[in-house]
């Protein structure tokens, strides 16, 4: 875990309250993975409130450049005032945290489906499987077309399949209703992102098809290194309450129950 004081190169507002940041934080970029997240001091400089970092998913990751790239959503006070910062502001940020997704995979093929806002942290696990070598298709899902104004990124490094579910771009209804199809038994595995509800339909569906598949988790954090014991949302099969910031927030679906 490293505490970088991060450049902001972009902050785009994309509209209806969602936001694409990018953030040259080279010593985080160079060891972040695809499904870890980030701490956010959102707070103005020489202000206490919100005194709690915001934890973001790292949505790309640049390497080179030594950046990565964040898409969020205002759902509060802090995002409220992250979507204020400027272009050359300083930010403090925290990471990389949490446990990413599997990537030493024998499955050929990768099926990522994300729903709402979990979209975001399945852009870099998209470009990480296509340069391994991996057919990667992208089942994206929300309410309306708004919600998938971030869809293109993915067309570079997977099939992209839209759905939404008022029909306004894509195929009508719920990714769930289109994922059995994707599933090539023996080869494939899935990753997912989304809202709980989804989560668990698309579990059922794999489970019935013995299909692997990682689920990252979503909860309200405090401290995001597992000592606030604020984010035990969920509970672990072999017993216990594994933390979403440390344990996850990506689990194998058998390690936890929805």
């Amino acid at each position: 875990m490293l505490l970088e004081d991060s450049k902001i190169i972009a902050n785009e507002d994309l509209g209806k309250e969602q936001y694409l940041m990018e953030v040259s934080c080279p010593q985080i970029a160079a060891v972040a993975v695809p499904g870890q997240f980030v701490n956010i001091s959102c707070e103005i400089e020489g202000a206490t409130d919100p005194l709690l970092r915001r934890p973001i998913s790292i949505h790309k990751i640049n390497k080179e450049k030594g950046t990565i790239e964040m898409y969020y959503l205002i759902v509060g006070k802090g995002t409220k005032m992250l979507s204020q910062k400027l272009t050359n502001d300083t930010i403090s940020v925290m990471g990389p945290l949490g446990r990413g997704f599997e990537l030493n995979i024998q499955e050929q093929k990768a099926v990522l489906v994300g729903g709402g806002m979990g979209i975001a942290p399945l852009l870099a696990l998209a470009e990480k499987l296509k340069f391994e070598g991996k057919e990667v298709v992208a089942l994206l899902g929300a309410a309306n077309a708004q919600g998938l104004n971030r869809a293109d990124a993915f067309k570079e490094f997977a099939q992209v399949i839209e759905v939404t579910q008022d029909g306004s771009l894509g195929k009508k209804g719920l990714v769930t209703e289109h994922l059995t199809s994707l599933i090539n038994t023996g080869n494939t595995i899935i990753y997912s992102c989304g809202p709980e509800g989804m989560l668990k339909a698309v579990v059922k569906i794999t489970e019935g098809l013995n299909t692997p598949c990682q689920i990252s988790l979503e909860a309200s954090m405090a401290c995001g290194l597992g000592a606030c014991l604020g984010c035990t949302c969920v509970s672990g099969v072999k017993g216990g309450y594994p933390k979403v910031c440390k344990d996850g927030p990506v689990f194998w679906s058998s390690e936890v129950i929805l």
